[in-house]
């Protein structure tokens, strides 16, 4: 599989989203994590989120 089989991340413009919960039959949707370390956001059904480390949960954003 190539790197263009992916989508490029909206939010840092130089990752690649790629689905990390293939197969877990209890989620309903893909969700997808950016290959861009200093990004690391993932991309869901609703949107873009991050992890702030200080309240060790994951954030909605807004894309870009």
């Amino acid at each position: 599989m190539t790197e263009g089989t992916y989508p490029k991340c909206n939010r840092c413009g130089t990752g690649i989203l790629i689905p990390v919960n293939l197969g877990e039959s209890n989620k309903k949707g893909v969700i997808y994590r950016c290959t861009n370390l200093q990004c690391n956001a993932k991309f869901d059904e609703h949107g873009y989120s991050v992890y702030n480390p200080q309240t060790m949960d994951w954030e909605r954003i807004s894309e870009g």
